[in-house]
């Protein structure tokens, strides 16, 4: 064999072993992603106008999380751990409040899934009451229980075929408010408590608000 072909034959061998490495690489990277990790995360918030609550503080393994900004975490449904706190950004006290855990990436496999965590009570509802009343003043902060929702958090995620593990992305959003004067807020918009239905807000005409 001459020296010319033991040469290519070495070089060839080392395009292959170069390609194998290659190939084993990518194929691990890939089973991370399908496992929920190996890829950043993010906690988004949903755009509103006339907020009248923020999402003051987001945390991720005890580690602050600014919200647009990537993230890493190895914890695979870190999506239902994650610790949140809410400030009452009005002027009036708050007596009902419902949050909603959007998961963006559901719409892979259908509709949005949004998870809703509810505190506080409705005032003159018809329906039973099952949470504990609050009273937050404006300027004051509230932690959303995001954590002691975690079991039906994830059943509620997994009935759209879509794995906790593998959510990388999820949205905060204040789904509606109600003060202690009766007055409602929702997606931007104050409401008047509807004198026949207790449980239903109607919208006050631009300049009517008191």
């Amino acid at each position: 064999m001459s020296k010319k072909t033991k040469q290519r034959i070495a070089f060839n061998l080392m395009v292959v072993v170069a390609l194998s490495i290659g190939l084993i690489i990518l194929l691990r990277t890939d089973l991370r992603g399908a496992g929920g990790q190996g890829q950043q995360k993010v906690i988004d918030k949903a755009r509103t106008e006339n907020e009248v609550v923020q999402f003051s503080e987001i945390k991720v393994s005890q580690k602050a999380v600014e919200p647009g900004k990537a993230f890493d975490n190895d914890d695979e449904e870190w999506a239902g751990k994650f610790f949140l706190k809410v400030k009452n950004v009005s002027d009036k006290p708050i007596v009902y409040l419902k949050v909603f855990v959007n998961f963006p990436e559901s719409r892979a496999t259908g509709a949005m899934m949004s998870y809703p965590i509810v505190l506080g009570q409705m005032p003159g509802s018809k329906f039973p009451q099952f949470h504990d009343p609050i009273f937050l003043l404006p300027g004051e902060s509230l932690e959303i229980p995001v954590a002691q929702n975690h079991e039906k958090m994830k059943s509620f995620v997994e009935q759209g075929k879509l794995p906790l593990r593998n959510i990388h992305k999820v949205e905060l959003e204040v789904a509606f408010v109600v003060f202690a004067d009766k007055i409602g807020w929702s997606a931007g918009i104050f409401k008047r408590q509807n004198p026949n239905n207790p449980d239903r807000y109607d919208p006050i005409p631009s300049g009517a608000r008191q």
